[in-house]
């Protein structure tokens, strides 16, 4: 049975990836310190799916009633949503996709922080850093399939996360151990650089060719 989906965060990422996983048939729960942010969303994806089952409420209900949650926060805000959600997240797959923009060394990335923060039975992924909100859309991708980037130490996990990205219409690209991270963690300014110098309007996405 497919992983029930909490969203933890209401801004483009987070409300974009709630969008597409209802769009998947999904059961999506969406989290917020201000629930009626999250009531927002969720009136936003059940005007675009009306058959979606998605509810609204804060963090911790979205952590207790989903199995793959989705930390769609800032990374400065990560640290406060993590500590007071730590022991609901035991047991529970957590997807970061917070970007440090250079606030830690170049030997931490910010999955592996937030990892050492979580009690023992939370599984850390690292996916969706390298991708722009905008292309989460179906509408903005010219029929094209883009890559998410995901890093865990642990096989399993990582599967379940490259299965929801495959249903939300993505390719998977497998990046081994979460210390790969790191290196997700740094194409994130280069690739706003570059989008930004280009004028793709967030439109740019890195691509892997075997």
């Amino acid at each position: 049975m497919a992983d029930v989906i909490g969203v933890l965060g209401t801004g483009h990422m987070g409300g974009g990836l709630a969008r597409e996983a209802a769009r998947a048939g999904r059961r999506v729960l969406v989290g917020s310190r201000d629930i009626a942010r999250a009531e927002r969303v969720r009136r936003d994806v059940r005007a675009r799916f009306p058959g979606a089952t998605v509810f609204a409420g804060d963090h911790a209900d979205a952590v207790n009633g989903a199995d793959l949650l989705l930390l769609a926060v800032p990374f400065p805000a990560a640290a406060g949503v993590l500590t007071e959600l730590r022991q609901a997240l035991v047991g529970k797959v957590l997807v970061d996709m917070s970007n440090p923009f250079g606030a830690l060394p170049p030997d931490r990335s910010a999955a592996e922080e937030h990892a050492a923060m979580l009690s023992a039975g939370t599984a850390v992924v690292a996916a969706f850093k390298t991708n722009f909100s905008d292309l989460l859309d179906p509408a903005n991708r010219g029929g094209a399939v883009y890559d998410v980037h995901l890093a865990a130490d642990e096989r399993h996990p990582r599967e379940r996360v490259a299965a929801f990205i495959i249903d939300i219409g993505l390719r998977p690209v497998d990046c081994g151990p979460l210390a790969s991270a790191r290196v997700l963690d740094a194409m994130v300014p280069l690739l706003v650089e570059m989008d930004r110098r280009f004028g793709n309007n967030r439109r740019s996405a890195w691509a892997w060719t075997p």
